[in-house]
């Protein structure tokens, strides 16, 4: 198995607060291609969220955690209450038939995870997350796309998401073929877990960031989380 040293995405936004827009841009394209790459195949990863997505050495990302994944669903609507509860989609709360684009709504908290530095939680029980009125507005603007509360406005609204005006500056061929450089480079490692590195902002070298790469081919045997007991329930269902 890969050794992924530059931790997950949670940590380092724990570490470095809200993140430049560059590296935002650059960590948001790759994450996008690895959902691409897995819905194509079928796959509908259900608990996307910061602390799935690992970061290598280069500061690319790989998505991992594929206990609650269901991998034949392609063209087919699926249901069930699993993942985190905080990143969930609203038609999951519901318990509604779904598809692909819970993977989306996830996503679209991670951005604004990453974007303002807040615990996703807080964003979740203040039912409508707030941000700076200094936000890029390509970035809120893909942000609200993300996290649109109808789910078919949502499948329609991040159909094109390459040709998003926040996407203007990524090569996608590059970026598939493991070319694109990433602004989240690490420069110094540390031989101990608890010692988190120092991300630098230059590249000295480029790492694969294919979708295929984009995601660890191996699956974890676990069985997807419920929460039907948990007393979050009621809660979350009411916003």
């Amino acid at each position: 198995m890969e050794y992924l040293s530059g931790g997950d995405l949670h940590e380092y936004i724990e570490k470095c607060g809200p993140l430049p827009l560059e590296k935002i841009r650059s960590i948001s394209a790759e994450i996008l291609c690895g959902l691409q790459y897995l819905h194509t195949m079928g796959i509908v990863h259900r608990d996307i969220k910061a602390k799935n997505i690992l970061l290598d050495k280069d500061g690319h990302i790989k998505i991992t955690d594929f206990g609650t994944a269901v991998t034949d669903a392609y063209g087919k609507m699926i249901k069930g209450l699993v993942g985190t509860p905080c990143y969930m989609a609203p038609e999951m709360w519901s318990e509604k038939p779904y598809n692909w684009a819970v993977d989306y709504f996830a996503f679209g908290l991670t951005v604004y995870e990453m974007a303002t530095g807040r615990s996703v939680m807080k964003a979740i029980f203040t039912c409508q997350p707030s941000y700076s009125s200094k936000m890029n507005p390509d970035l809120k603007d893909l942000f609200e796309r993300l996290v649109c509360k109808d789910q078919e406005n949502r499948r329609r609204l991040v159909r094109n998401l390459r040709s998003h005006p926040f996407f203007q500056s990524i090569n996608w061929l590059e970026l598939e073929e493991g070319k694109a450089r990433s602004p989240c480079v690490m420069t110094r490692m540390s031989r101990f877990h608890n010692n988190w590195p120092v991300m630098g902002t230059r590249c000295d070298r480029c790492a694969w960031a294919h979708p295929n790469h984009l995601v660890w081919n191996r699956f974890h045997m676990f069985r997807p989380l419920r929460f039907s007991q948990s007393p979050l329930i009621g809660l979350l269902k009411q916003l």
